[in-house]
């Protein structure tokens, strides 16, 4: 099987073509976007979506006005089934899995939107506007989720050692930790790397703090003109020794250099760190197209699976990649237990995260035994889909050293 690819586009902006799908609870089109209306909007699609479980992203923009209007609330139901809800207060890209068993059988599919905090704009300042606004939509996306194991659990147990690692896994630390790469947000798993003893200066987010939207956006480009020398500056931070820091304008990144003011010239480190990030962006793009690594993806506010659907969707659609998820662990799930949510998805659970002020503050023996518990998953998954599919093979090739 291929690599999942959308199978539908909504747009709903007034050139698009969401005039073919819109049933009732809806505002006409606007130059880019449409506003749901009233509590309830329906779309159709006809003939049915068929063929196992898929993941739909939407595009949303809450009608907000805090304090009265601070957010809306909404639920998706496909075919008469809850799927998943949210509550928006900003706006983003949304995600929701639709279930491969309220699609069976179907004609038609009925996908509709309920948000009962719909206002008037009239209602909240100086407008004229009367229609009851919730939330307006500028793109619907539906891709298949791709082929793999079934669901998986592996349960942590007190952690691995460092000094445990390279048994545990056959290998050296070094090698086993460089399967994995961080899709920015704080030092916190590059110092888990570094530990280890592994120096990734190829991982282009290692030390970058990249929200998730900026992500989904260079994900979309190809990350394009990334690292383009028009679009790097070089600051200095404020701390007791000031360190240089890169800010990508581009996309709106920062990333350390571990290089200081007192060691060399911010124009010659401007020249260096652009061909850097734009080396690291053309080689983190190729390792998504090969499927090459187990890609880590946390915040200090944990994310939710409505925030994380619209990542995986986007990684599944360059390749065989595996989103490891970490979360804070809870009274089901013990520090160092990994889960497979969906073939390439997978979630882990950590005791607890470093305190951003404070990066090194870190579990390093959860941290050890998630990544030792998703390479398991993630190299059983390979394995498990090659039986059926030379390309994914080459994944578990890829992921290489046996256990």
């Amino acid at each position: 099987m291929d690599d999942p690819k959308t199978m539908l586009t909504i747009n709903f902006g007034a050139e698009g073509n969401s005039a073919d799908f819109v049933a009732g609870g809806w505002s006409v089109s606007e130059r880019r976007l449409r506003w749901m209306t009233g509590t309830e909007s329906e779309l159709r699609i006809e003939p049915g979506l068929i063929g196992g479980d898929h993941i739909m992203e939407l595009d949303l923009h809450p009608f907000a006005r805090p304090p009265k209007v601070p957010s809306q609330r909404l639920t998706v139901a496909v075919n008469g089934t809850l799927i998943g809800g949210s509550t928006i207060a900003n706006g983003g890209r949304f995600g929701y899995r639709i279930p491969a068993a309220v699609l069976a059988d179907r004609a038609s599919t009925s996908i509709k939107f309920t948000h009962p905090d719909a206002a008037r704009p009239c209602d909240s300042g100086p407008s004229n506007d009367r229609r009851l606004l919730s939330l307006s939509i500028m793109r619907m996306r539906i891709s298949p989720v791709r082929q793999g194991a079934s669901q998986r659990f592996l349960v942590g147990k007190v952690g691995i050692g460092l000094k445990d690692l390279g048994q545990a896994v056959g290998m050296d630390p070094a090698r086993f930790i460089l399967n994995f790469e961080s899709l920015g947000n704080n030092c916190e798993f590059g110092l888990v790397q570094r530990i280890c003893g592994a120096e990734a200066f190829l991982s282009l987010l290692r030390f970058a703090g990249m929200e998730l939207p900026t992500l989904l956006r260079a994900l979309d480009a190809g990350m394009q003109d990334f690292g383009d020398a028009a679009h790097v500056e070089i600051r200095v931070d404020d701390k007791e020794r000031p360190e240089f820091v890169v800010h990508e304008t581009h996309y709106g990144v920062f990333f350390h250099t571990f290089r200081y003011a007192d060691e060399t010239q911010a124009d010659r480190l401007h020249a260096s760190e652009s061909k850097r990030l734009a080396y690291c962006a053309r080689r983190f793009i190729g390792d998504l197209q090969k499927g090459s690594k187990i890609l880590v993806v946390k915040r200090n506010e944990p994310l939710q699976e409505h925030e994380i659907l619209p990542l995986y969707a986007a990684l599944s659609a360059y390749g065989p990649n595996v989103l490891l998820w970490v979360v804070p662990a809870d009274a089901r799930h013990t520090p160092g237990s990994v889960e497979t949510v969906l073939p390439g998805l997978l979630r882990g659970y950590i005791g607890r995260f470093a305190p951003y002020e404070n990066a090194p503050d870190l579990l390093l023996d959860e941290w050890l035994e998630v990544c030792v518990n998703a390479y398991r998953l993630a190299r059983e998954d390979a394995m498990g889909a090659s039986r059926d599919v030379g390309a994914l093979g080459r994944r578990a090739d890829t992921l290489a050293q046996t256990l």
